[in-house]
Order: C-alpha cells, then sequence, then structure tokens
C-alpha cells in the first residue's frame, strides 16, 4: 500500500486545494495528513477501510492520516481535493470530527450541495493566490458544514485532550510518549495525564495501544502488507513485541487473524 508523505502532497504548505480531472482508477492508498474530496462529476465506487461508498456528484469524502482508501471509476471523473497537515485540523478545533461516529462520506444535495462547492471552490482559488489566513478560515467553514451534517454526538469537551487525539492520529506509526505528547501541546506530563483520564475514561496508554491495534487489525483485513510493515506502521518497532500483545489481545496470531477475516469475506 502506497503511503503519500506530507512532503510530497503538501510539499512547503500545511494546506492544499485543487480540482482534479480524472480518467483513471487509484491505487490502495494512505496518506500522512488529512484529505477532502468533494465530487463534481462522475460515477464508480469509492472505498474507505473496506467500505465502498457510491462516487457521484455531491458526496463529500473525509479521511484521516488511518484511513485507506482506492478508487473504481466507471467512466472520468472530476473532484475538488484538499489536504491538511494535522497542525491546521488542530487550530481549527472542530470537535464533532474527533467522534468515532463521525461518518468519513456525506451526500450533499440542493442548497447544501451549492453552498459546499462554493465554499471549496474558494478554497482552490485562495490557495492559487497563496492567501494562507483566508484559506484556513474557509476550510473552517467547510469542515463545520461537514459536521453539522453528521450524527449527533458526545462532544469531548477539553481543547488540550482534542489536540492531543489529533496529535495521535497524525503520528501514529511514530514514536508516541505521554511526554512527547504533552510537549507538543505545551503542557506537563502530569497535567495530560490525569485530564486525559478524566475526560476519555481510559489511561493515555491504553488509548494509544487501543488505537494502534485496531489500526493493526484494518490493515490485516484490508492490505496485503506483511506482518512486519504492518506494526511499523501501527507504530510497533518491536516485532516480537507487537506478535505476542495481538495475540493476547485478539486470541490469535496476526496471520491468523487475517485468515479468519478472508474467511468471513
Amino acid at each position: 500500500m502506497r503511503v503519500f508523505t506530507h512532503e510530497e502532497a503538501l510539499r512547503e504548505y500545511s494546506l492544499t486545494a485543487y480540482i482534479h480531472a480524472e480518467d483513471c482508477n487509484c491505487e490502495l492508498h494512505r496518506h500522512e495528513f488529512f484529505e477532502i474530496e468533494f465530487i463534481l462529476s462522475g460515477t464508480g465506487t469509492y472505498e474507505i477501510d473496506n467500505i465502498p461508498y457510491t462516487i457521484e456528484p455531491g458526496m463529500f469524502f473525509f479521511t484521516t492520516p488511518t484511513s485507506f482508501h482506492y478508487l473504481n471509476t466507471d467512466k472520468p471523473f472530476k473532484l475538488i481535493n484538499v489536504n491538511f497537515n494535522f497542525e491546521v485540523f488542530a487550530d481549527l478545533n472542530i470537535t464533532k470530527l474527533m467522534e468515532a461516529s463521525t461518518p468519513v462520506a456525506l451526500k450533499f444535495e440542493g442548497e447544501d450541495r451549492d453552498v459546499m462547492h462554493t465554499l471549496l471552490r474558494e478554497l482552490y482559488f485562495a490557495h492559487k493566490k497563496h492567501n494562507e489566513p483566508y484559506k484556513r478560515s474557509l476550510l473552517s467553514c467547510v469542515l463545520h458544514k461537514f459536521a453539522e451534517a453528521a450524527p449527533p454526538y458526545s462532544p469531548t469537551g477539553n481543547a488540550h485532550i482534542r489536540k492531543a487525539l489529533i496529535y495521535i492520529l497524525g503520528n501514529l506509526g511514530n514514536e508516541i510518549t505521554l511526554e512527547s505528547v504533552a510537549k507538543h501541546l505545551g503542557i506537563s506530563s502530569v497535567y495530560l495525564c490525569t485530564h486525559f483520564k478524566n475526560v476519555m475514561g481510559i489511561s493515555f496508554k491504553n488509548y494509544l495501544d487501543n488505537i494502534r491495534f485496531d489500526y493493526a487489525a484494518k490493515l490485516l483485513k484490508g492490505t496485503d502488507m506483511n506482518i512486519t510493515q504492518v506494526a511499523h506502521n501501527s507504530g510497533f518497532k518491536d516485532y516480537a513485541n507487537f506478535m505476542r500483545r495481538f495475540k493476547a489481545k485478539y486470541g490469535m496470531t496476526p496471520n491468523d487473524y487475517r485468515d479468519k477475516e478472508k474467511e468471513l469475506r
């Protein structure tokens, strides 16, 4: 599975916007950043984390650094593509998009579709003019519009915790410690440890382990990565430790887990 890095996609920017006209399929991949794709025309299938969605005008797709996806098109399609890093996302402070219930795909129709199209086109032109503050304002409007259309949720009320969750998501394959996240947020590790448990109802370490194992399971189900690659991409640098802990959590080895999932398809 190909991984698109910040350097090759965002380059010197923290936020980009382009209009693409495509007549080919896109292989399975993921990004080190967040991505929005808004379909202007065309048909086909957009699959995210093994869940297929129909490509049609008005579809809005929101993917995170842990989402792997690909496109199969029936005919040429046109879309607006927006990429942004986790610092931009954290600064926007949109609580709802950090909730697990938030969908990765929605269809906008009627006036809502026209508004979303207008905002994203304006974002595209702002990027061409290198107007960074205006780009961020427009992205905030786009994401609030998307969040508004999502199902109800229970908000995470602490701003530091929301930013910690986004930081973890954007750096899942790298070394992450309580101390490194606290340093990034400019707070003490003691404060983060205490408030993380109070807000999330789970310790920082257990949360980090859970999201990494969930992502490893997702990679086993949805990709052909070998086990070493799965462990590395999920943030487990010690292969033996990953194998032992995966079996303890799921009751089977990663290979057995993959085989079982294939049988269930």
